[in-house]
């Protein structure tokens, strides 16, 4: 099932009138489970604990919305933006994604893991105790990233550390058999330098 803009604003508002308000509980979520959702435009909306198991978002903009305790496992993101978004608490196990954009925004106890980002771009995004086990790094755009308090575990990165990102060293990172190309920038910050040591030697 394909949903459009008009499509999904319609889901929305038959949702809003029978909960009252736009978004939904962790005990009764909205579910779009395994949809096609083309060239919807959005924002300022709020889709905590919506459950987009298995979906694909193609050429879709989100602009200022919250996906707290939302559930993407297995999504499919296809040349889609989310700027200025935050995450907290949702769920992007074996997610898959193509050209995904995530300008400015922020994730908090969000999990990664299994999935595949490769040459998505997460400038100027935060992430905060999150969890990256076995993630697809690769040729990932990490501008002005900041990473901190997460558990980053046998993660691709390859081509992604030439594009300047902190990791909070020293600090709570956890980092374990992470793998990075040899070829690092020389205008990397310390702290990315002393990755490059511990991580190479």
């Amino acid at each position: 099932m394909i949903i459009d803009t008009i499509k999904f604003l319609e889901m929305l508002n038959e949702y809003r009138n029978t909960h009252n308000k736009l978004g939904s509980t962790l005990s009764n979520p909205l579910k779009i489970n395994d949809k096609k959702l083309v060239n919807i435009e959005m924002k300022n909306e709020d889709f905590s604990a919506f459950d987009f198991n298995g979906s694909l978002f193609r050429n879709c903009i989100f602009i200022d919305c919250i996906f707290d305790h939302v559930n993407f496992v297995c999504s499919n993101f296809d040349q889609s933006e989310f700027i200025n978004c935050n995450f907290r608490k949702s769920n992007m196990v074996k997610t898959v994604h193509n050209l995904s954009k995530f300008h400015n925004c922020f994730f908090s106890k969000t999990d990664f893991s299994d999935g595949n980002f490769e040459n998505a771009d997460f400038s100027k995004s935060k992430f905060s105790a999150c969890d990256f086990y076995d993630v697809n790094l690769k040729n990932v755009i990490l501008t002005e990233v900041i990473i901190t308090e997460s558990v980053i575990a046998n993660c691709n990165f390859y081509n992604s550390h030439k594009y300047p990102v902190n990791f909070d060293i020293p600090g709570k990172n956890k980092l374990i058999e992470n793998y990075f190309s040899s070829d690092f920038s020389k205008d990397l910050p310390l702290n990315q330098e002393e990755l490059k040591k511990l991580l190479l030697k």
